[in-house]
């Protein structure tokens, strides 16, 4: 079944859209509808999706400190081998 959605874009998308549509030979509606399905069929594809806020991530900022945690973790293995190198030695 199809459903009629009416959508209101700013001026600049709806150039941006219409210049694209033109490339294109399609008309702003049917290029949308195309966007918007392969954006939502990536959304409906994500295998972990269904997990996506499934588990605690102590904190919410990890998107934004994944590379301090990260140089964190590196800096924990490094000085782990280097006390194991200097126990076989």
């Amino acid at each position: 079944m199809n459903r009629l959605l009416t959508l209101e874009l700013p001026e600049k998308v709806y150039n941006s859209l219409e210049e694209k549509a033109k490339q294109a030979s399609q008309s702003p509606e049917a290029l949308a509808v195309q966007l918007l399905t392969a954006a939502t069929q990536t959304v409906i594809d994500d295998p972990l999706e269904r997990f996506i806020g499934a588990f605690s991530g102590h904190g919410s900022d990890w998107a934004d400190t994944h590379d301090k945690h990260l140089g964190l973790s590196v800096t924990e293995t490094m000085r782990r081998e280097e006390r194991q190198g200097r126990a076989d030695a």
